[in-house]
């Protein structure tokens, strides 16, 4: 959803039309959740080898670092580190616990 907002708000306050935005928004955001499905459909028909999920966690777990970095980047924004360290701390323990669910 924070993707889609990041597409709707410059094209609504650059044209100032909120249907337009929304439906930027819900195209940006639902693209994410249909590529999963999809690339977990095509994986699953070929028997979902553990080389495969290795690769996929290594392709999330590299994302989830470059935007991180990002995030490290725009510190700029927040020089008091009011949000910047703790929201992505929070994001990384969110992933860890997903793995440890899923894995059992």
């Amino acid at each position: 959803i924070s993707d889609g907002v990041v597409v709707a708000m410059p094209n609504y306050y650059a044209i100032e039309s909120k249907w337009e935005g929304f439906l930027l928004s819900f195209v940006s955001s639902i693209a994410e959740p249909v590529g999963g499905i999809l690339a977990y459909a095509i994986l699953a028909s070929n028997g979902m080898s553990l080389l495969a999920f290795a690769v996929m966690f290594g392709f999330v777990a590299g994302d989830g670092v470059y935007q991180c970095k990002g995030i490290a980047a725009n510190r700029w924004e927040d020089p008091e580190d009011t949000y910047s360290a703790t929201c992505c701390m929070r994001g990384i323990v969110v992933m860890a616990t997903s793995l440890l669910l899923f894995s059992a």
